[in-house]
Formats: structure tokens, sequence, C-alpha cells
């Protein structure tokens, strides 16, 4: 195809905001979604647990200073998740400011959905930490904290009257959580009953909240493109008995694979353990660009998954795609997915700058980019 023809396509979909046009011959996607298109999701959220630091860091989201909640709900998404850690250095997404910030999201409307880490900075595949103050606590006195440190949340939201949709036991938990003690290894049966005792104390508070009404408990791990770990993993799941309603998958196709992988993943899932699944983390970014002197996460060609563009057009396209996989898994049991860290821009200051700025659903200037209306027509003329 002429480089000029597609070009002009190009700029003609973004304008139109009309469907997906497949530009043949055209070398990346680089085109807008009409929204009414899409399949219609369960789920369509947005991990928000950096709006206390978007206040901080005085960085206007949509041209406002207060963080746009409403924006959110106005514009399609109906779940807010929130980090929550044990006693963090800076007393961000400890409990008391995910409270805060919990009562502003269901104050405009948003469901609540609540991811434990059980460490007081972040818990991944990579690390596992316990909080400082339970570092000295033998296997029984750990798992008599993680009851109770959930049970204290957990009452706290019902004391506040929040209510909560979806409980998350631990973060991307594939290795296991608190490590040395809860540490596993893939493909290993190592640790297990130690690592499922604690996701039993866990279980067991979620059980005895005074909650008005029962969340969903949700077991997360990060292999979005992986089935034989996640087979795996679930599998031992069951067999230790732990009770749990719902499978959450983290999908960044630069570490967990293309579209295929996730795909098949999502379909043997959802036929073995007839669970319904959220990809409880997604992203895709709508530049390569810097705009602060932190390393960003994504900034190789590389790392793109062809034929999708860093780009506003790109970064839309691709999350059509995404929600048209999870639409299509058996069962109708593909739920939803929850974007991840869509706020978090560089502000001034090393504080401030982030290396998930080109990922997120608002440009540098804090307007919404296309990709934020993937359920609205609104900001799309």
């Amino acid at each position: 195809m002429d480089n000029n023809l597609c070009w002009y396509l190009k700029r003609v979909a973004v304008l139109s905001a009309g469907v997906i046009l497949l530009l043949s011959g055209c070398s990346t996607m680089d085109q807008v979604s009409k929204a009414t298109a899409l399949p219609k999701l369960q789920y369509w959220g947005a991990d928000l647990s950096f709006a206390s630091h978007i206040e901080n860091c005085k960085i206007p989201l949509a041209g406002n200073i207060d963080y746009p909640w409403e924006l959110y709900r106005d514009s399609g998404f109906n779940l807010a998740r929130f980090r929550i850690w044990v006693d963090p250095r800076n007393g961000m997404n400890n409990l008391e400011d995910t409270l805060e910030k919990a009562r502003e999201a269901d104050d405009a409307g948003l469901g609540l959905y609540l991811d434990f880490h059980y460490s007081d900075s972040w818990a991944d595949p990579n690390q596992q930490t316990k909080p400082s103050s339970w570092q000295d606590a033998n296997f029984n006195q750990l798992k008599a904290l993680v009851y109770h440190h959930t049970l204290l949340v957990l009452n706290a939201f019902a004391k506040h009257r929040l209510p909560i949709e979806i409980v998350q036991i631990g973060n991307e938990i594939s290795n296991g959580m608190l490590w040395e003690d809860g540490r596993i290894y893939h493909h290993s049966q190592a640790n297990w009953e130690r690592f499922a005792g604690l996701l039993q104390s866990a279980r067991l508070a979620i059980s005895n909240s005074q909650l008005p009404v029962s969340p969903k408990v949700m077991l997360h791990i990060e292999t979005g493109g992986d089935y034989t770990v996640s087979r795996w993993f679930f599998d031992n799941i069951g067999k230790y008995g732990i009770a749990f309603d719902m499978i959450g998958l983290s999908y960044y196709p630069w570490w967990q694979g293309k579209l295929p992988q996730l795909q098949s993943n999502l379909e043997e899932l959802a036929l073995r353990y007839n669970k319904p699944i959220l990809l409880a983390e997604v992203a895709y970014p709508f530049t390569l660009d810097y705009y602060d002197y932190q390393h960003n996460a994504v900034g190789l060609k590389e790392q793109l998954h062809y034929p999708y563009a860093a780009s506003p057009g790109g970064q839309r396209a691709f999350l059509t795609r995404l929600a048209e996989i999870v639409h299509q898994v058996p069962n109708k049991l593909g739920i939803g997915m929850v974007y991840w860290a869509p706020d978090w821009l560089s502000g001034k200051g090393r504080a401030c700058h982030s290396y998930w700025e080109n990922l997120t659903l608002f440009d540098r200037h804090g307007k919404p980019l296309p990709a934020f209306y993937l359920y609205s027509d609104e900001g799309m003329q």
C-alpha cells in the first residue's frame, strides 16, 4: 500500500473513531476503534493506587488538580483497584490512605477491588518481602499475622461502609509470598504446604470479616501467557483445598508473551477450572518517548506487539483486541480487565518521576488518550 494512502486511512480512522480498519500493507497498527463495537465485559477497571502520589506531585489529569474519579466513571470504568501495604515508609497505600481513596472512588460510583501485597512495599515475582514488623515471626506467628492484618483491613472497610467487590490474596504469587516461609518454585512441590497455610489464613479472615456482603476472592499470578505454570499453580491450589472465586492474571506482552499465548491460556484455564478470569493487570504504550530521566519499563521497538504501534491509536487498538479475546473465553468466563497505573505520569522533581509515563492512559500533559475512552465515545472527536 502506498505510504501516503496508508497515512490517510490512519488519519481518517483517528478523526472518525470508526471501526478498526485492517490497514493491509501498513507497517504497524495505529488506528482507533469505535467504542460501541467492543464486546461488553463485566469489569473495565483501573488500578488507581497512585492517586495520592498524583495529588502530592500536583500532576493535573484532564486539567484537574483534584483526582478525577468521576471522569473514570463517566468514561466507562466501573472498578477501582487499590493495593494495600502493611507499613509503607511514606504512608501511601497503607490502611488510612487506602480507606480515604477508596471512599472517594466509592462516592464516584466505582466498585472496589482490594489487592493485598502482604509487604511494606512492592510484591511481585521477583520480591515478596515480609513486612519489617513481621521479620522475626515464626511460621505459626506469621499465619496469625496474615489473618489479623487481613481481618483488620476488611473490618475497617466494613466500619466505613465501603463495599468490596473483589479481594486479592497476594500479588503475582506464582513464586509464593512472604519469603522465605511462603516461597515456592515453579514445577516443584517444595514448601507448598506452608504457602497454602498462609493463603488459608487470609481466606479464613475474609470469611470471618464484618463485611455485610462477602467479596469475591481472587488468586492472582503473573503468567498471562504461560499455561504450563498457570496449570501447575492452580492444580496445587485445588490439591490443598484453597477456596477461591476468581483467577487473576497479569498480562503485559513484553513480559508475558504474545496475544495468541494469552488466548490459549485463558481458554485452557476456563475449561479446566470453570472459574471467572479477570486480567488483573494490563497496559500498552502510547509512545516510546521519555519525559524525565527515569528509565521506562518499555522503551524499545522490540518490546512492542506487532502490529500495534506505540501510539495513541495503537494503544487503543491493542486494548480493543484484548477485550475481544477476554470476551471470547469459553463459557463466558472472561469477565474483564484492569488497566494498571493509567495515571502514573511524570511530575517535577526526582520523587515524582515515573518509569510508566508512556504506558498511561493520559498523555504527558494529562489529557486523556483515545484508549481512556475504550467504552465511551466521549472525547473521540
